[in-house]
């Protein structure tokens, strides 16, 4: 039987422990803001097959800074503190997106 994500990641987190997976999630970060760097600076230098591999390299980052953030999840473990605070930082954009709208208009 295939195991879940989910039960990969929680094998991943008794494996490593917590304390390293932190520490990953931050290594992974770090490589996504330098990702994110090289995009940006290839977006203006026209070259196309440096932008290229630029933006394979952020989506890579992104899904292992996603896959870090659900390994967060599983060492906190208050799903109910992540909701909170996800639905008032939702809330707070959707905010502030309606006011830049009507300062637009």
């Amino acid at each position: 039987m295939a195991k879940t994500d989910y039960q990969v990641l929680q094998k991943a987190v008794r494996t490593y422990g917590p304390d390293e997976q932190m520490r990953m999630a931050q290594e992974e970060c770090a490589e996504l803001i330098v990702a994110l760097s090289k995009y940006h600076r290839f977006e203006t230098s026209g070259d196309k097959r440096k932008l290229n591999r630029a933006a394979e390299s952020v989506i890579e980052e992104v899904v292992d800074v996603e896959i870090m953030c659900r390994q967060m999840h599983i060492i906190l473990g208050n799903e109910d503190a992540f909701k909170t605070v996800r639905d008032f930082k939702l809330k707070r954009l959707g905010e502030r997106l309606s006011k830049l709208e009507d300062k637009r208009k």
